[in-house]
């Protein structure tokens, strides 16, 4: 009969029941236990996900754009199990692939009748007293339209839209070069390089927990995004020490979709490029909930503001008191503790390194635009 090892078990037990402390812990603060490693798989776990989504997405564009007999199928005459476009089989039995293009004439037709029916945006408001301040806010949207040239970009991602059933962009306060100002800028974001947890129901994308880009940049652009000092330029390039800006002179492929059709997420099939991956994720943590009565005012405090809560409801009992007013009548501070949720943004590169991170509580200074079918949820 074998002996059980009593002492192994033992310490097995312990090592569990401390596993399980760190796990109970883990949601009052998720940010600061998340490892960037499970992060990165993470975040490439949701990208395979949509692997079935992007190959629709690619199968329709051919298909709007005249490659209709592209789709490949098995070599009849192969030995090995070899694959050969539609077009090349019915080539090979003497006959002509016709053509009868009518996605792109459809597609074309009511990307028309957007160009054609737009107006300027305008802010609406509900108040009379504020229609000056409407006014303003609507002279500000048309200066963003007009500096991101918003009427084509927005046309050409109704296209996408008609097309792959998904568009998707960014918003940012950020330096725009050509301009040399900082201001709100709009990216439009390839769908061969989004990402995003392939389980989401709501069609307004409310329950969207994980989303990010996969970012190719040279090294000058690298530099230029995420160092703030010649130490951390130097830390960079020592980072990306394998890639060399005059590996871009020997790539000869371009102005076609193979590179975005052959992406990889781990490496860069870009030569002279540094794969980094911008990922956001909603993060959870502790915080306080309170509700000043008295200057009717909702806030969302740090659990260290607890005590400057409790001193500042001391001092306006003190001040009724003075007063002869009953503390049932005191005007406090009432509070209760919550776990918050706020999305928390990374820039990571491929060896595990954090670049940038950006916390997005109440302020927000980045905003995706994500708009799909209501079919999201069968997407994967």
């Amino acid at each position: 009969m074998r002996k059980r090892d009593f002492k192994f078990l033992s310490k097995q037990k312990l090592q569990t029941t401390v596993n399980a402390d760190l796990n109970k812990d883990f949601y009052l603060d998720s940010a600061s236990k998340r490892d960037n490693i499970s992060l990165l798989l993470e975040a490439k776990e949701a990208w395979d996900s949509l692997r079935s989504f992007r190959l629709s997405g690619q199968r329709n564009g051919r298909y709007t754009f005249g490659d209709q007999w592209g789709d490949r199928v098995k070599d009849p005459h192969s030995t090995q199990g070899g694959y050969i476009t539609e077009s090349e089989l019915i080539m090979r039995q003497g006959k002509v692939p016709l053509k009868n293009n009518i996605i792109r004439k459809l597609v074309k037709s009511v990307l028309g009748q957007y160009r054609r029916n737009e107006t300027e945006p305008v802010c609406s408001v509900r108040d009379r007293d504020e229609q000056k301040l409407g006014e303003m806010m609507s002279i500000a949207i048309q200066y963003v339209y007009q500096l991101n040239r918003l009427k084509q970009v927005d046309a050409y991602s109704f296209q996408d839209f008609l097309i792959y059933a998904t568009c998707c962009q960014k918003i940012r306060y950020k330096p725009i070069p050509n301009k040399q100002i900082t201001d709100v800028f709009v990216e439009e974001v390839s769908l061969d390089r989004l990402f995003f947890n392939s389980d989401m129901e709501d069609r307004r994308g409310l329950d969207c927990r994980l989303i990010g880009e996969i970012h190719d940049m040279t090294p000058t652009q690298l530099i230029a995004t995420f160092a703030k000092n010649p130490q951390q330029a130097q830390e960079l390039r020592d980072l990306y020490k394998y890639v060399s800006e005059e590996e871009i002179k020997t790539s000869y492929r371009g102005m076609n979709s193979y590179k975005l059709d052959s992406l990889d997420f781990m490496i860069s099939n870009a030569p002279g490029k540094c794969r980094v991956i911008e990922l956001w994720r909603k993060e959870s943590k502790q915080r306080l909930r309170a509700h000043d009565i008295l200057k009717g005012e909702e806030l969302i405090l740090e659990l260290s503001d607890e005590k400057r809560i409790k001193i500042e409801n001391q001092n306006r009992l003190n001040e009724a008191s003075k007063h002869d007013i009953p503390s049932e009548e005191v005007a406090l501070i009432e509070y209760e503790w919550f776990v918050d949720e706020y999305w928390y943004c990374r820039f990571l590169s491929m060896g595990i390194q954090l670049l940038y991170s950006i916390t997005i509580s109440n302020t927000y200074e980045y905003i995706w635009l994500m708009m799909c079918t209501q079919n999201i949820g069968h997407i994967n």
